[in-house]
């Protein structure tokens, strides 16, 4: 009986957690206007706006800076996880690659992004085209380190005994046994980097769009941010900060319900 209320209580908690957020954005909202300062507007006020910039005014250039924002995120996601994915299947089965990349690892992981951003910019500046990608090199840097990881961990972490039992069928590093044995044993690793660098790709990616939004030729989300900035339009700026959680949430969506699946006994 307990097991079959865990999922529910899950729910109900999480629930809570929600409404006490909004119940402290309201708290918030109202003490601020109060005191005159109307920075951070209602939760419905947002939602109302939301749905206007989504469906009303502006509706097409912001499902544009919509799509080039995912246009992004999938190119600098999808290459950061296919180069990880390479370089860490390799340093997993063979200890000397996994040391001569610890340095540049180890550099991806603690550059500033934002240093990043300006020297990339900069250099760029002869081809002005090519800072509309320059959020895909970010995201993809800022990915890279842990997906490695976690593709290392897949192969190191393997049982011994599945390892010696590959040994008798043409070795355990073999090409066909790393891709039918080690990877899918290892997908636990593999998906929670996944899960951990989605919504890291989101944040980094409109964070070097808001850094570039005057240098782009195509804007995406960030874009919008500076924009409404400029115009001094405090809702457009918390609806789009909206939109992009609302994004996050149902990239999110299939790694959370497969965290309420009901086990096997």
């Amino acid at each position: 009986m307990k097991k079959e209320r865990t999922p529910v209580l899950k729910i109900a908690f999480i629930s809570l957690g929600f409404a006490f957020l909004i119940g402290v954005w309201y708290l918030a909202s109202y003490l601020l206007i109060k005191d005159g300062n109307y920075f951070l507007p209602y939760p419905h006020e947002t939602v109302y706006r939301m749905g206007t910039i989504l469906f009303a005014a502006k509706a097409k250039d912001t499902w544009v800076a919509i799509g080039w924002t995912i246009l992004r995120i999938l190119i600098g996601f999808g290459g950061s996880f296919v180069l990880a994915a390479i370089l860490g299947t390799i340093s997993g089965l063979f200890p000397f690659a996994k040391y001569f990349l610890k340095i540049p690892v180890a550099v991806a992981r603690a550059v500033p992004t934002a240093a990043v951003v300006i020297v990339l910019a900069g250099a760029m500046l002869a081809k002005p085209t090519h800072i509309d990608y320059l959020p895909c090199i970010l995201c993809a840097l800022v990915t890279f380190p842990l997906i490695y990881e976690a593709f290392i961990s897949a192969i190191v972490n393997e049982d011994e005994y599945i390892k010696m039992s590959l040994d008798l069928d043409g070795g355990w590093r073999r090409p066909m046994n790393v891709v039918g044995v080690l990877i899918p044993d290892g997908m636990p690793f593999i998906k929670l980097s996944i899960a951990q660098t989605i919504g890291l790709s989101f944040k980094v990616t409109i964070m070097s769009e808001v850094l570039t939004a005057n240098s782009v030729s195509h804007p995406g989300i960030g874009s919008e941010i500076v924009l409404a900035r400029n115009m001094g339009n405090v809702e457009d700026i918390i609806a789009y900060a909206l939109i992009a959680l609302i994004m996050m949430f149902l990239i999110d969506l299939p790694f959370i319900l497969l965290k309420f699946k009901p086990k096997k006994d």
